[in-house]
């Protein structure tokens, strides 16, 4: 028999399951977000329908990387740290993972990643279907994600988290 052990939140902690969770609920192109603490990074999944072709995913990867680096110059921002872009071939699916480091990340990047997925493969990217929020919703979620993602930057957390989406559920879990 397998028994849960059921222990308290830190106040770092509760922030993080707070942004992780408040990314998956504004942008439902997320299917999943990985913590990782002790590398300072995050790491996004996306769900593509079919078999992407190599050459399509490697140009999406060159383009991404382009777009985020010109971003982060124009924003004078740190340079990049760490950007990873990976692809997973499933049967009749196509996972894109793409890591980026906490310190440098800029909640309009993740805008800028869905919305040249959607300019490149057009309906082929898997969306949650939620509830449509109005422009001001998406302004105040947009500065929590801000303030979240910049409380994480200054503190750092021992545990991994794993946010996920199942069932029109946003479900996160501590390692």
């Amino acid at each position: 028999m397998i028994t849960l052990k059921k222990t308290a939140l830190t106040e770092d902690e509760k922030d993080s399951i707070g942004l992780l969770t408040s990314l998956l609920v504004r942008y439902p192109e997320l299917c999943s977000i990985n913590y990782y603490p002790y590398e300072n990074s995050l790491k996004m999944g996306f769900i593509l329908q079919g078999n992407i072709p190599e050459s399509a995913l490697k140009e999406y990867s060159e383009e991404l990387s382009l777009c985020i680096r010109t971003y982060l110059y124009f924003e004078k921002r740190d340079c990049l740290q760490h950007l990873e872009i990976n692809f997973e071939h499933e049967p009749n699916l196509t996972r894109l993972l793409i890591t980026r480091d906490t310190k440098s990340l800029m909640p309009k990047e993740i805008s800028l990643m869905i919305n040249l997925l959607k300019a490149k493969f057009t309906n082929l990217l898997i969306c949650d279907e939620c509830s449509v929020f109005v422009e001001e919703d998406l302004l105040l979620q947009d500065d929590y994600i801000k303030c979240m993602l910049d409380t994480l930057q200054a503190r750092k957390l021992n545990n991994e988290l794993i946010a996920l989406r199942e069932d029109g559920r946003v479900l996160v879990f501590k390692q």
